[in-house]
């Protein structure tokens, strides 16, 4: 099992962009075994807010969650709908139908 800490720092950088590349348009992140990888955002991009990946994740969880536990259907179509909702949130930071 993974190391809830790492987990956690892994999670709290994911939208922070990295200062030390000149055109600011790379976001660090570090893997579980806390090695730095990099990502590179299209130009015209951004990161996504934290309360938009927030957004993103919680149609996911709820989506699902409803179905199984209330509903007791398979999570088939939430998952479509929660990789719809993640669609739209990519497009409102502005990447494109390439990008994504």
């Amino acid at each position: 099992m993974p190391n809830i800490w790492i987990l956690a720092r892994q999670f709290s950088t994911l939208f922070l962009l990295d200062q030390s590349e000149p055109s600011g348009r790379r976001l660090g992140t570090t893997d579980l075994a806390g090695q730095d990888m990099k990502t590179d955002i299209p130009e015209g991009a951004r990161a996504p807010h934290f309360w938009e990946a927030l957004v993103s994740l919680f149609s996911l969880v709820v989506g699902i969650s409803l179905s199984i536990v209330i509903y007791g259907l398979d999570p088939h179509i939430p998952m479509l709908l929660g990789v719809i909702v993640a669609s739209l949130v990519a497009l409102r930071c502005g990447f494109s139908w390439q990008n994504i």
